[in-house]
């Protein structure tokens, strides 16, 4: 877009770029920067597929990064099952004035971004901005409308948006260096862990219409847990 100080670059001149230029130089230089390619939206899987499938560019390349502007989060998926020898980065998503939903915006956050991504393969999900000032600023050109995790204002007074519930629903039962477990998605949109300190947690979404009473299992332990229409929940045992 125009109001971005930036060019296009498509996936044949970024996998000549590193495999000829970025990668050798970074290499000859002994560093130890991790390049991580495409780096944009889930509509178009295929750009970091394409730059992979070249084997001596892919050896310089440790994953790539996703954006969900565009497009949907099994994207991640496409590109693991591709190169699973590859990791996989959520490297941006902001809240803005497009969706203003409090209650369906943590939602979306804890059981379609942050759930999705992680059962993709994502080694991550990053925010941006974490903050902002009141006018959700300082803008720089761009988007006009996208807020911060927080806003926080002249007067020292600080609003938490969606984004930061969500946040807090995983940094209240994931620690790090939490591995993700497979889980079954169904009803309940989720992610599991296993916590170093040998824990579990689990994070889901209700999506009935109705109120349903339903059983957690893992190994031998399980659990019932009545969901509420719309509820988020996060477990740790």
């Amino acid at each position: 877009t125009a109001a971005y100080p930036c060019m296009d670059m498509t996936a044949k001149e970024q996998q000549i770029f590193i495999r000829y230029f970025l990668g050798p130089k970074m290499h000859k230089k002994g560093l130890n920067t991790k390049i991580i390619l495409f780096d944009h939206n889930c509509d178009n899987p295929d750009y970091p597929i394409s730059i992979l499938n070249d084997p001596e560019t892919k050896k310089f390349v440790d994953g790539s990064g996703f954006h969900l502007y565009k497009g949907e989060i099994s994207a991640l998926c496409k590109v693991h099952e591709a190169h699973p020898d590859k990791n996989i980065y959520f490297t941006e998503q902001s809240g803005g004035g497009w969706a203003p939903d409090f209650d369906q915006n943590v939602r979306w956050y804890v059981g379609e971004l942050f759930a999705g991504a992680m059962n993709c393969w994502s080694k991550n999900v990053l925010l941006w901005n974490l903050a902002l000032d009141e006018n959700d600023g300082p803008k720089n050109f761009g988007c006009q409308n996208c807020w911060g995790v927080v806003r926080v204002a002249s007067n020292g007074k600080i609003e938490k948006n969606a984004e930061f519930y969500a946040i807090g629903h995983y940094g209240k039962v994931v620690r790090p260096g939490a591995i993700r477990l497979v889980s079954n998605q169904d009803i309940l949109k989720g992610v599991a862990f296993r916590n170093p300190d040998g824990s579990f947690a689990y994070l889901a979404v209700y999506y009935g219409t109705v109120p349903e009473t339903i059983g957690v299992q893992c190994g031998n332990k399980s659990f019932l847990y009545t969901f509420k229409p719309g509820e988020v929940v996060s477990f740790l045992w």
